[in-house]
C-alpha cells in the first residue's frame, strides 16, 4: 500500500528507463489479499491518509477560483444561446453581429476545459466515470479502496450488457492513450494516462476473477503486484504496548 501511495505521488511526473529507449510508467497496481478481521481497512486508512489530506488541502485552495470560473462559463453559455437565437431571428447587420459574437463565444468555450475541483483518489466509480475523471484531472488519478467492490464494477455490475468493463484500467496502467466515443455521451481523450490502483481485498475475490477468461485473457490480473501477508488473527496481542513517540 505504501508503494502504491508513493507511486501515485510521482505518476506521470517520472518514468523509469531500465535500458536506453525503454521507458516505463511508475504508477503501480497493487492488491493486498487478507481474510476478514485482519484490520485491512484500518491500515488502508492510515496508509492513504497523506494523499487524502493533500487532496483536501488542494480542494480548499481551489474552491474559490473554480467557483468563479464555473460561474463565468455558465454566463458565457447563456450569452451564446442569446446570440445564436438573435442570429436566427434577426436579419441584416444585427444578425451578422450576433453570428460573429456567437462564433467568438463558441470558440472561447471550446478552448476552455470545464472547471473542476482537484482529485487525487477515487473509490467507487464505474469505468466510464473513471475515464472522465482521468480527463478532468489531467490524466493522473489513483483508484484506491479497502474493499473488493471495484472488481464488481470491472466485471460489469452496472453495464447493461453485463460485459466486463476494464479497458480504462489496462490503458491507465500502461500509459496508452485513452480515447472513447459513445452515443449520447461526451467523448473522452486522455494522452498518456497514469492510473494507480490499490485494493485490500479478500483472497476469494481474486480467485473468483481468475476463473473468468476475460480477466485472465486480457491481462488485467497480471498487472497487479500482489501481497498476501500472513494472518495475525489468533496469536496477535489484543492490547499491545502503544508505539512510543
Amino acid at each position: 500500500l505504501s508503494l502504491a501511495v508513493c507511486s501515485a505521488a510521482i505518476a506521470r511526473r517520472i518514468e523509469a528507463e531500465p535500458h536506453p529507449g525503454w521507458h516505463e510508467p511508475v504508477n503501480l497496481f497493487v492488491a493486498i489479499l487478507l481474510e476478514p478481521g485482519n484490520r485491512k481497512s484500518a491500515v488502508f486508512t492510515d496508509t492513504t491518509h497523506p494523499l487524502r489530506e493533500l487532496e483536501a488541502e488542494l480542494i480548499k485552495a481551489a474552491e474559490p477560483d473554480v467557483a468563479r470560473r464555473q460561474s463565468d462559463r455558465r454566463q458565457k453559455k447563456e450569452q451564446l444561446k442569446r446570440f445564436e437565437k438573435l442570429a436566427v431571428d434577426k436579419h441584416g447587420e444585427e444578425a451578422s453581429h450576433a453570428r460573429h459574437e456567437a462564433d467568438q463565444l463558441a470558440a472561447e468555450l471550446a478552448g476552455q476545459a470545464e472547471p473542476v475541483l482537484p482529485r487525487l483518489i477515487v473509490d467507487d466509480a464505474t469505468a466510464e466515470k473513471l475515464g472522465m475523471m482521468l480527463a478532468e484531472q489531467g490524466g493522473r488519478l489513483a483508484s484506491m479502496s479497502p474493499e473488493g467492490g471495484v472488481f464488481d464494477l470491472m466485471a460489469g455490475l452496472y453495464s447493461k450488457s453485463g460485459i466486463p468493463q476494464f479497458g480504462v484500467y489496462l490503458m491507465g496502467h500502461s500509459g496508452d492513450d485513452l480515447i472513447t466515443d459513445r452515443v449520447n455521451r461526451q467523448g473522452v481523450r486522455v494522452t498518456r494516462p497514469a492510473l494507480t490502483a490499490a485494493y485490500a481485498v479478500q483472497p476469494d475475490v481474486i480467485k473468483g476473477l481468475a476463473a473468468r477468461s476475460a480477466f485472465r485473457g486480457r491481462g488485467l490480473l497480471g498487472r497487479f503486484l500482489y501481497a498476501a501477508p500472513k494472518s495475525r488473527i489468533g496469536p496477535r496481542e489484543v492490547a499491545p504496548t502503544p508505539v512510543s513517540s
